[in-house]
């Protein structure tokens, strides 16, 4: 039975092992927590011989690790953008469908990018000439790079948000890993 994203179950203490290599295979990343583990109770009519064990294994899905990892995206650039002075270096995020597919994904860019890249096709559309949005890049990554790290080394919460982002998408990558076995199928 299920109880809020915890799975309890019953095996006869004989048969742990097995049960257990059958959970972690289909149900995988799977950490047993005994802090949670209610005591078993046996009926007085039972001998010691029928004791059943009860264990607790509770696992995350992708879905919330992935979560986890966007809301620390989104702390990040919201602290990023407030301390930062020159707004063409703010980061905007979206979830955007590249042509071609429905397929959404996470886009994060700063806004002189979002700019070359309205500018450039607004001049497609008119027949007019604007620099690709990739040369604008080229441009200014040097300077766009060399702000965001002196407001990264000054603020010391930037700093940590960053790593736990960080630590976040390793535990993410990880579980993936486990949970797919190396068989892990990406478009």
């Amino acid at each position: 039975m299920a109880r809020s994203g915890v799975l309890y179950f019953a095996a006869r203490s004989a048969l742990l092992p097995l049960v257990a290599l059958l959970l972690v295979g289909s149900a995988v990343a799977a950490n047993p927590t005994p802090s949670r583990t209610a005591p078993v109770t046996q009926p007085a009519n039972a001998s010691a011989d029928s004791e059943l064990d009860e264990f607790v294994i509770e696992g995350k899905k992708l879905s919330q690790l992935r979560k986890q990892i966007v809301e620390a995206e989104d702390r990040f650039y919201q602290l990023y953008n407030e301390l930062n002075t020159d707004k063409d270096f703010d980061v905007n995020c979206e979830t955007q469908a590249p042509l071609g597919t429905r397929i959404t994904q996470r886009v994060c860019k700063p806004v002189f990018y979002a700019e070359a890249e309205a500018e450039y096709a607004q001049a497609m559309l008119r027949g007019d000439y604007a620099p690709p949005p990739e040369l604008v890049a080229l441009q200014r990554q040097a300077a766009y790079r060399a702000k965001a790290l002196a407001l990264i080394n000054k603020n010391p919460e930037l700093l940590r948000l960053l790593r736990r982002r960080d630590e976040l998408e390793r535990g993410y990558l990880k579980t993936r890993k486990e949970r797919f076995k190396g068989h892990w199928i990406q478009f």
